[in-house]
């Protein structure tokens, strides 16, 4: 006999079905644990964790539909079989209801059909793991990898907000007389948006827009913006042209 590894429930209040299944699974190599009725089974079941279970229907006390919706709310992976003698579909349909992978009558003629039966819900039970596991290990992996893309994103907005602030400073710099101008303005637009109950990734554009709306000034001439007398009418021509200026080197930026 060659041991498989594979803990075998069997549930029945008929002391002869129990040892004649239990002892052709052993000579089988499957580890037998028997119980005589539902309640005795059930707390087998919760100490022993058996791999597969065979169910009787009609039993004292605690029956077999009591055990399948026992086994099915704790461990609906545990295959669990039906074998019983009723011959009645209703039963049949009521158990296969309350997570009966199979469903044999009593008497079995060949025990070879049992232990086939058996095999074929064990395999499907495996697959049914496989699955599992291979769906959580999918999960983590994209869990993972969108925590990674969250950080890398926020790691590129964090230096496009270093980046516009520091356009906007070098801005002010060049043009002390409105210095604060756009930080002033950024904070007067954002908290318009914010009423108008615009998306966030509009707020945050906005905000970041506002801040280099003055942007076009690094093409005046420092002169013009720090003069200190009224400025000719050809200097106010071209500090007018700014705002066009701003417009050309922004207008290919896709903001947030």
């Amino acid at each position: 006999m060659n041991d498989k590894g594979i803990s075998v429930l069997c549930i029945d209040d008929e002391e002869m079905i129990r040892w004649t299944i239990g002892d052709y699974l052993e000579d089988s190599g499957y580890n037998v644990f028997k119980a005589e009725d539902g309640k005795t089974g059930l707390k087998m079941f919760y100490k022993t964790k058996p791999d597969i279970i065979l169910v009787d229907l009609m039993m004292p006390e605690v029956d077999g539909f009591e055990v399948l919706s026992k086994v099915k709310e704790v461990s609906p992976e545990t295959p669990v079989i039906v074998i019983s003698g009723t011959g009645v579909i209703q039963d049949v349909i009521e158990a296969i209801r309350r997570g009966a992978w199979d469903y044999l009558t009593k008497p079995i003629q060949d025990l070879a059909v049992l232990e086939h039966v058996l095999n074929k819900a064990l395999e499907k039970a495996s697959l049914i793991r496989e699955n599992e596991n291979y769906r959580k290990v999918l999960e983590e992996k994209v869990r993972e990898r969108t925590l990674a893309l969250e950080k890398t994103n926020n790691q590129l907005r964090a230096n496009l907000q270093e980046t516009v602030n520091a356009l906007s400073v070098m801005t002010d710099k060049r043009d002390p007389y409105t210095a604060g101008h756009q930080k002033r303005v950024g904070i007067l637009a954002l908290s318009i948006a914010k009423e108008m109950g615009l998306p966030s990734e509009k707020i945050e554009a906005i905000s970041i827009a506002s801040l280099l709306h003055d942007i076009g000034k690094i093409y005046v001439p420092a002169e013009f913006l720090s003069k200190p007398t009224r400025l000719e009418y050809e200097e106010m021509e071209v500090i007018k042209k700014h705002s066009f200026m701003g417009y050309d080197i922004l207008i290919n930026i896709n903001f947030p």
